[in-house]
């Protein structure tokens, strides 16, 4: 039923395009908090017109998070709680992957981000072959991704709980002022962004065009890897204002920048640009 139910959110997408062109689909994987049990989630990559497909981690995890933080609630009782938004990661996640050119890994994910990668690694594989992208955000990259890591030439900036560094500081963008993060659609150049937590190592086949700036050198809040098995691209970033709403202090330029680099277009006209090709402006797209 969930690979039916996924089959059907890309031909939904397709037939945005009209004319056979590629739609743009995101597949999510979310965290559950450990404090307090809710579900995890950022709905903005979907206003934009992207098709979304959500999971989260499935019943063995939810049952320990739940124990942990004792809630007094059975994983039956949560499941029922979140039945009209919970999908659980399973067999329909490669059939999602297939058809996306985002794996989103969302924020406070903490080591169950790995789930996905230690699951179906043919899957996320055969995705960056395709020139997929997978972006690790906010507390989501851990060593329990050291294994998947190194197994597709990506170095880990997180190899060890303490390579994160704690700490409030303002990031900036770092190099060639040209670059499309910097400029589409949005100019960002002198601009800064409060964050929290940076890397201080990362490889040479490693860009990090955002840092901290007062030591720009030395401190990397995003890093990017390009070329990963041929066409594919991982993304580290400790960016929290990025894919986050207005209420809880997000930066809806930077998330467009972000998601225009990732997808290739400008991301803000992706709407328009569907509507144009469903039959003109006013109709509704899809």
């Amino acid at each position: 039923m969930k690979t039916n139910m996924v089959i059907l959110l890309l031909v939904m997408a397709g037939n945005l395009l009209g004319h056979g062109g590629k739609p743009l689909v995101a597949v999510t994987f979310n965290g559950v908090s450990g404090t307090s049990g809710q579900m995890l989630r950022f709905d903005g990559i979907g206003d934009y017109g992207v098709a979304v497909h959500h999971y989260w981690p499935g019943k063995e995890y939810v049952e320990d998070v739940l124990r942990r933080i004792k809630s007094g609630l059975t994983y039956a009782e949560w499941e029922n709680k979140n039945r009209d938004t919970y999908s659980p990661l399973d067999a329909s996640f490669p059939a999602a992957l297939e058809g996306a050119q985002l794996l989103y890994i969302g924020q406070y994910t903490h080591d169950s981000a790995a789930l996905p990668f230690q699951r179906y690694p043919e899957a996320v594989r055969k995705f960056l072959q395709n020139g997929g992208t997978v972006l690790f955000d906010y507390f989501s990259a851990t060593p329990a991704l050291n294994g998947f890591l190194a197994g597709v030439g990506v170095e880990n900036p997180s190899p060890t709980y303490s390579s994160l560094k704690p700490g409030c500081h303002l990031a900036i963008p770092w190099g060639k002022k040209e670059q499309p993060l910097f400029k589409i659609p949005h100019d960002v150049d002198g601009k800064d962004f409060r964050v929290y937590g940076w890397w201080e190592k990362w490889s040479g086949a490693q860009a990090a065009p955002f840092r901290s700036s007062d030591q720009s050198n030395a401190r990397a809040v995003i890093i990017i890897q390009e070329k990963v098995l041929g066409k594919g691209r991982i993304i580290f970033s400790q960016m929290s204002c990025a894919f986050r709403t207005p209420m809880e202090g997000g930066d809806k330029l930077l998330l467009e920048n972000i998601l225009s680099y990732v997808f290739g277009r400008d991301i803000t006209k992706y709407k328009e640009e569907m509507k144009m090709e469903k039959g003109g402006p006013g109709e509704p797209a899809g």
